[in-house]
């Protein structure tokens, strides 16, 4: 039987555009045909509007609730480049955040990473265990990483891997080379005439040659961009390409991603099915306030009977499903509202105003 990698992308934003910053990330598996809550990535800003720190919780099915796992924040210096991650996990039994592992980052004089050091909490001090050092070219371009493995009990470094950067003429990625002890590996770019990348081939050295292993193909929407990439596994007995897995994103329509569903390919029934599903919901800044902190917010999120919206401008409200229909329509003239949403099926829901997206929730029964 053949095996398959399912490849998910999470999209990890700061800012979109200048007016949406990403809220939360809910994640959904399909299990006997219904999706399932799995997982929820919290984020939240500084008053610079800098990403401070993320909180990452499981969904419960004991308790029909959130359960925090792991807490990464975010310190930078004074033109917002992180120089430092910190990582916590939550401890179920003292209700308490513990430290993991931290990474400082040293930068040169252009604010570029330079030099990375990971460090474990072990025994109340700090254990050093993997520097990454990293090159660039005259244009700021990368062109080298290379990580370093710090065995404390042996005193000794070794170098784990290496990757190596080749550009084309218009600034854009060309290849990449990765090295490791037992591994070399390499992926290589392939754009359109527009410009668009296209294609990613992925190849292993084996036996004194490179050896196709996979590619992932992207298709785009003509207004709003990627709309799907394809991942094929090459199979050298049969020397065909074979589908592995697919990745869509439903946008609104200033082309911004809503939506990213998860596909695996199953070969005895030659089509995809749907294995997961991640729901990106933003704080939408309100352009004509003359508070710069206020932003709209859509709460309790999932939620099982109502939903309420703060910092609203008039117009009107519509809630979609994960299907597209219009399930609500509102004219709103309040500046806080409250939708009752209890007879509503189970799944997620898009909220616009006057056709400008400003949120998602999810509805629980």
């Amino acid at each position: 039987m053949k095996q398959f990698i399912i490849s998910l992308t999470l999209f990890a934003f700061s800012f979109i555009g200048n007016s949406q910053q990403l809220e939360q990330v809910l994640v959904e598996l399909k299990e006997e045909g219904s999706w399932k809550l799995n997982q929820r990535i919290n984020h939240f800003y500084d008053e610079d509007g800098f990403l401070s720190y993320t909180i990452n919780e499981t969904w419960s099915e004991d308790n029909n609730d959130w359960v925090n796992v792991s807490k990464l924040s975010y310190t930078r210096n004074n033109t917002g480049k992180s120089v430092e991650n910190r990582k916590e996990n939550w401890d179920q039994l003292q209700g308490i955040w513990v430290l993991v592992n931290r990474t400082t980052f040293s930068l040169d004089e252009k604010d570029r990473v330079v030099a990375s050091t990971r460090q474990e909490w072990a025994n109340n001090v700090w254990e050093e265990v993997q520097k990454e050092y990293t090159t660039y070219d005259d244009q700021d371009h990368v062109l080298t990483k290379k990580t370093f493995f710090q065995n404390n009990t042996q005193d000794t470094v070794l170098m784990i891997n290496s990757y190596h950067y080749e550009y084309d003429s218009e600034g854009d990625i060309a290849n990449y080379l990765f090295e490791s002890p037992t591994k070399k590996m390499r992926s290589i770019y392939t754009k359109d005439d527009t410009g668009k990348l296209t294609r990613v081939v992925k190849e292993e050295f084996k036996n004194d040659q490179w050896e196709v292993y996979s590619k992932e193909e992207q298709h785009y929407h003509h207004a709003h961009g990627l709309d799907f990439t394809i991942q094929k596994v090459w199979f050298s007995m049969t020397n065909e390409w074979t589908n592995n897995s697919k990745s869509s994103y439903l946008k609104d329509a200033n082309g911004l991603i809503e939506q990213n569903i998860g596909y695996a390919w199953t070969e005895k029934d030659e089509r995809w099915n749907q294995v997961s599903r991640r729901t990106y919901i933003y704080a939408v800044q309100r352009e004509e306030t003359t508070d710069a902190k206020a932003f709209i917010r859509v709460y309790p999120n999932p939620t099982m009977k109502s939903i309420h919206i703060e910092h609203l401008s008039q117009g009107l409200i519509t809630i979609i499903d994960s299907n597209g229909k219009v399930v609500f329509r509102k004219r709103n003239t309040e500046v806080n509202t409250e939708i009752n949403v209890q007879s509503f099926p189970e799944g997620y829901y898009f909220i616009r105003l006057n056709d400008e997206s400003i949120g998602n929730f999810v509805k629980v029964n």
